[in-house]
């Protein structure tokens, strides 16, 4: 494909230029194979990791000039996902700190019923690991959730209801959920914005794309190549 084919005589090899576009073309094929078989997440995942700056933004503003969203030293397993950077929402006095703001708190609060609903990782290797993609945690149990491990939360009928109202939620710098796929073999980690990313491949994902691939591959080879022969029968007639 990319060397000039010298059993063909002069007039009907390929040039230089047109060589390197078949090449391109191939390429491009299977790349699309690729991408199609991956099926990318991050589009999603980043949607939902934005909800953090969101809420962390509706936190700050709603009990402004005041610093109450500050750091917890608090560390806790989710979903077979350790989450440490947190901070507390508390529910805001609509007569103090204004009707919007209860509302954006109450848009974090309800991020809460989601958590159960995300999708197992698909790099999983047995531990059932949810996407790493939540925002807002209960601050007190209120019943039995099979995503929490070891549950020390105090009972939320035991708390008064200033503090049963509370919030936990994440940072929005905490680590969002990539997209994986299953027996992806991790080749190398670097850290980007000091977060760590893998550098992942996976053979057999690998394999069913260039097989996928080669059947539209070949089509188009034998495609250019009547082309090609077409247009120099055509040229060598006049």
């Amino acid at each position: 494909m990319w060397f000039e084919d010298l059993a063909e005589i002069s007039e009907e090899r390929c040039t230089f230029c047109i060589r390197g576009l078949r090449w391109l073309a191939s390429t491009a094929i299977l790349f699309i194979f690729t991408y199609f078989v991956i099926a990318p997440q991050d589009l999603y995942f980043n949607t939902e990791c934005n909800k953090r700056l969101e809420c962390y933004n509706s936190c700050t503003k709603a009990f402004f000039p005041m610093l109450k969203c500050k750091r917890q030293d608090d560390s806790f397993y989710y979903g077979h996902n350790l989450y440490k950077d947190t901070y507390l929402f508390s529910r805001p006095d609509p007569m103090v700190w204004g009707a919007e703001a209860l509302q954006d708190y109450e848009q974090c609060k309800s991020y809460i019923l989601q958590n159960p609903k995300y999708e197992t990782a698909r790099s999983d290797t047995g531990l059932n690991r949810q996407v790493r993609t939540h925002t807002c945690f209960s601050f007190c149990a209120s019943g039995e959730d099979k995503f929490i491990l070891g549950d020390d939360r105090p009972q939320c009928v035991d708390l008064k209801p200033s503090e049963r109202d509370q919030i936990v939620c994440l940072y929005p710098n905490d680590q969002c959920e990539r997209t994986s796929v299953a027996g992806e073999v991790a080749l190398s980690e670097r850290k980007v914005n000091k977060l760590p990313v893998d550098t992942a491949f996976a053979p057999a994902l690998g394999i069913i794309a260039m097989l996928l691939a080669n059947p539209i591959q070949f089509l188009f080879e034998l495609a250019c190549m009547f082309l090609f022969k077409y247009k120099a029968n055509k040229d060598s007639a006049k």
